[in-house]
């Protein structure tokens, strides 16, 4: 890391305040991750993010509120997504509504579409910057578009000059989860720190709709999980290839081939020079907010490739899954499995 980059992170919250006031750019933690934050309103500072990004201008913002009643004037809430945000908010959940015609938010946030996806952080840094600010954040993750995502500030300095607040490592270390607010039944558009579970068991109020036992489509008829890479992108975490790392990713390995270094869960397999350890246990809450830190790790690792031990499809497993099958599709068809 450059003299340069580390001078840029700092723990000052007020200095992070003048620099988004200013119209510039922040890194900011998260719950989640690290978010590239300018002032949602500020065509210019959203501009400036995707210039940063180098981001597709067709892939939404998520924009960040301090509260739900700030939210009013820019979206139209349906009464079972305004329960969802009050049992989950503030907290890892993102939806996406219809804009409302008294919104605020500019046409490039939204990737042209009338909707806008929105979430209420719980990240205390956050919420104290929210708090200050004359309008939402927008923010999507602190790195350059497709690639691994950042739960450090030393994660973000390794690729953006951008000033950074430096939070400490994310707590979930997984991105929200998204869902579509505007109709039922309900599509999750992209698993994240919030399980279909969690999420199902919340939502049984409405309906009486059966438990959610996995992941698998099929198994609700009141939460579907869109997974076609031919779909419309309606809020970020929707392309085929995203979330990748610099080295290749062999997915479901029960051995370890030549060169490739091993991201191990529970009892890790023999054979490889460089292993990281999602969860020992097993456990896939920890091996969420393991993820992105351990494929970091492993990126700057000797090794030439790396294998990927199987990891349950149930619970937050789900989005790990999701997140891993993505940064392989960014190397093409033949690493999903052995």
């Amino acid at each position: 890391m450059s003299l340069l980059k580390k001078s840029m992170i700092f723990t000052d919250i007020h200095r992070a305040i003048h620099h988004l006031l200013n119209r510039e750019v922040v890194a900011l933690p998260t719950e989640t991750v690290y978010g590239l934050a300018g002032l949602g309103y500020d065509g210019q500072a959203v501009e400036h993010i995707y210039a940063l990004k180098n981001r597709p201008q067709h892939n939404p913002l998520i924009m960040h509120y301090a509260c739900l009643e700030d939210t009013t004037t820019d979206v139209v809430w349906t009464p079972w997504a305004q329960h969802l945000a009050a049992a989950c908010w503030p907290g890892p959940l993102t939806l996406v509504l219809s804009l409302a015609r008294t919104s605020r938010i500019p046409l490039a946030a939204t990737g042209g579409l009338n909707s806008a996806a929105i979430r209420v952080p719980s990240h205390p840094m956050m919420q104290t910057i929210l708090r200050a600010l004359p309008g939402p954040l927008a923010a999507p993750s602190a790195n350059l578009s497709g690639q691994l995502s950042p739960t450090t500030a030393a994660h973000v300095a390794k690729d953006l000059d951008v000033p950074i607040l430096d939070g400490g490592p994310c707590i979930y270390g997984l991105e929200s989860t998204i869902v579509d607010g505007r109709t039922w039944p309900i599509n999750i558009l992209r698993p994240g720190a919030l399980s279909v579970e969690y999420i199902s068991t919340l939502l049984l109020g409405f309906q009486e709709p059966p438990m959610v036992s996995d992941c698998a489509l099929g198994k609700r008829d009141f939460i579907t999980i869109p997974s076609s890479p031919g779909i419309k992108v309606l809020c970020p975490g929707q392309l085929l290839a995203h979330y990748a790392p610099k080295k290749p990713l062999r997915l479901n390995a029960t051995h370890i081939e030549e060169g490739e270094g091993l991201l191990a869960f529970g009892s890790p397999l023999l054979g490889a020079d460089v292993c990281v350890q999602l969860s020992a246990e097993g456990n896939v809450s920890q091996a969420a907010a393991n993820l992105f830190a351990a494929l970091h790790q492993l990126d700057q690792s000797p090794c030439e490739a790396i294998a990927v031990m199987p990891i349950p499809q149930t619970g937050i497993g789900c989005a790990i899954n999701d997140r891993l099958s993505r940064a392989c599709a960014a190397f093409g068809p033949g690493n999903m499995a052995v």
